[in-house]
């Protein structure tokens, strides 16, 4: 399962906090490089080329599912990182929440 609230195409401004859902069924890096695409207004397979680093050049898939789960959680825990330009927060609850980072 995944929901989004996609960047609005009529005010750019109107994108963070972006928003994506996650559960059992899905991979959480998976679900967090299709979000940060769709901000980048690129394909999942473009976006390490177009950034110029990937993921797991950040933060290890593998422990942050660990930590997170699948996403059946109540919310409690929570990992937070920043990626390129963004900071990402993942919930233990399933969400997955991209914010502009500070300059």
């Amino acid at each position: 399962m995944s929901r989004d609230r996609e960047p609005s195409d009529s005010d750019p401004d109107d994108v963070f906090p972006f928003e994506r859902e996650f559960d059992e069924e899905s991979n959480i890096a998976l679900a967090i490089i299709e979000a940060v695409a769709s901000i980048e207004n690129t394909t999942p397979a473009k976006l390490r080329e177009e950034l110029g680093v990937a993921l797991y050049d950040t933060i290890d898939p593998t422990a942050l599912a660990a930590i997170v789960g699948d996403g059946s959680g109540a919310g409690e825990r929570h990992v937070e990182f920043p990626f390129v330009t963004y900071r990402i927060r993942i919930t233990d609850g399933g969400k997955i929440l991209i914010f502009e980072r500070e300059r």
